[in-house]
């Protein structure tokens, strides 16, 4: 999924006054998550640094089918900006759960570094 693709199916989905610089940056601490505790953690990454996104055409570091979680924390974000609570719960868990499968599926599909076995869910 595109940069532009996940905010532009979120905006499309929830109604929203955020612009679109601070919905890059949500999704850049998305990404920086995603290399820092998944990527950088298995041998032979695919990337060896993520500096962010430096056009709007960037592709996100999470595929398909997984990719959904980008929206959901998007979602999450606005919810806990407007103090929204509940939604926020809401999104976030829905979020938890596509990032979790995405890091079960890189971990049975890549090795681990050694002393990199153990992740541990939820930062």
């Amino acid at each position: 999924m595109k940069l532009m693709d996940a905010i532009a199916e979120f905006d499309a989905r929830q109604f929203n006054t955020v612009d679109t610089e601070q919905k890059v940056k949500w999704l850049e601490r998305v990404d920086q998550r995603v290399f820092q505790q998944i990527i950088k953690t298995h041998e032979n990454p695919a990337i060896t640094e993520f500096p962010g996104y430096g056009t709007e055409d960037a592709e996100l570091l999470i595929p398909e089918p997984y990719s959904t979680a980008y929206v959901w924390w998007l979602e999450a974000q606005v919810h806990l900006l407007n103090k929204e609570y509940d939604d926020y719960n809401n999104a976030v868990l829905l979020y938890n759960k596509e990032f979790e499968d995405y890091a079960r599926w890189y971990t049975r599909t890549h090795m681990p570094l050694a002393g990199h076995n153990d992740f541990h869910w939820g930062g």
